[in-house]
């Protein structure tokens, strides 16, 4: 309706896609021109197509707190873990969860240190880590 009301024939066509991954190959392949995906899908796909493409967020699809639990008494901050200490995380290395840790841990010791906490990183789905954790 937009579209007319500037003089632009737009045609809209909806697709459905299995998650971030199939979202970013549609994207770089040309089969959509806008695609609603994650921020880690997103951060991927804008890291590998600088210079490129130039992919860009252009809107947030939702906002919330992230909150990173430990049934730990020991763990206050993310400078408590330890070698013996296990962080669940949807995916490892390209959940948004994971970026978030990661970006936390650069403020906490520096930017050559991001990844200082991925050693202790598994990959847990939300039922199965929520489970071990209560």
């Amino acid at each position: 309706k937009h579209g007319k009301q500037q003089g632009i024939d737009v045609k809209v066509e909806w697709t459905q896609l299995s998650g971030g991954a199939a979202v970013n190959d549609a994207l770089l392949s040309g089969a959509i021109d806008i695609a609603g995906a994650g921020v880690g899908p997103l951060l991927t796909l804008w890291d590998r197509t600088q210079g490129k493409q130039n992919v860009k967020g252009v809107a947030s699809l939702g906002n919330f707190p992230y909150y990173l639990v430990s049934n730990n008494p020991k763990i206050k901050t993310i400078a408590d873990f330890t070698e013996k200490d296990r962080i669940a995380l949807p995916a490892v290395t390209v959940s948004v969860q994971s970026r978030v840790l990661q970006y936390a841990a650069a403020k906490q010791w520096g930017d050559k240190e991001f990844n200082r906490l991925d050693k202790w990183t598994v990959a847990v789905p939300h039922p199965d880590a929520a489970a071990a954790i209560i």
